[in-house]
């Protein structure tokens, strides 16, 4: 049984700073990461009470941009920056820097490798094991009617790929091609692949969080609210078992003083199916 926990942020100077939320499990604990101004962030979070791991991994000149969190053999991957991968173990403390150099906020474990997307081009690299480039990158620019919708999320169902692009959702397949479907969601979401389709946790305008699963006809067949998040960044959403485990920011920790937010936390707690 998975507690409420807070996980308290540091002050921001800036809400454009900070790095938006990810999520992922081993299928023995958790862990989240964000970028906090220059720095990289994650919190090992155990599934049946006790201390939270929490340790600031990197710190630089640059605005860290999303770190994205996925489980690796070896312990778990963040992707972060521009063309970063650090890898961690279970105590949130630094293993090592792979090599690459390939442009990721967005990532999934696949069976063969990893799955990275770059919002700001709107592509979709596929990697080994040893983070080297499988192929060329899979365009899915212009899928969403909306010009200027970027990537926001991305899942992995051993090598097939569940993508989103603004309110429409993306299947790859192992052969990478590309099936879009429309969705009723909110813009600011992310999703988790399941056995039968995805699921999905978005921020509504009333600071809302919005659970829903889908088929993978991508017809709707839950949809509930679960939580309160801020409207400006997506809840983190990861599977473990038969339940979810959302990561939102908490509005209640937000505090605005010219334009600057102060101490915002996050939130993790469980979802029934």
């Amino acid at each position: 049984m998975l507690n409420t926990y807070r996980v308290c942020c540091g002050q921001l100077a800036d809400p454009r700073f900070y790095g938006g939320l990810s999520i992922a499990t081993d299928g023995k604990g958790f862990m989240t990461c964000w970028g906090e101004g220059n720095k990289t962030r994650c919190a090992s979070i155990p599934t049946n009470g006790g201390t939270i791991a929490q340790s600031t991994l990197l710190s630089g000149d640059g605005i860290i941009q999303g770190p994205h969190v996925v489980p690796a053999p070896s312990g778990w991957v963040v992707f972060y920056g521009a063309h970063s991968v650090l890898a961690i173990d279970a105590s949130t403390h630094s293993i090592g820097f792979p090599n690459t150099m390939i442009p990721a906020t967005l990532a999934a474990a696949t069976t063969s490798g990893f799955a990275v997307g770059s919002p700001e081009k709107n592509t979709v690299q596929r990697l080994d094991r040893a983070f080297q480039p499988v192929g060329p990158a899979i365009d899915v620019a212009g899928r969403d009617p909306s010009a200027a919708a970027r990537l926001t999320s991305i899942a992995a169902t051993d090598d097939a790929l569940s993508l989103l692009q603004g309110v429409v959702a993306l299947r790859i397949d192992p052969q990478n091609q590309i099936v879009a479907t429309p969705l009723d969601v909110s813009s600011i979401a992310s999703l988790v692949a399941t056995a039968d389709g995805v699921a999905i946790a978005g921020a509504t305008f009333e600071n809302l969080v919005k659970f829903r699963r889908l088929d993978a006809a991508s017809h709707v067949t839950v949809s509930r609210t679960v939580g309160c998040a801020t409207d400006d960044s997506a809840p983190a959403i990861a599977k473990s078992g038969e339940r979810f485990i959302v990561a939102t920011l908490d509005p209640d920790g937000a505090r605005s003083v010219f334009y600057a937010k102060a101490y915002r936390a996050i939130h993790v707690f469980a979802v029934d199916p």
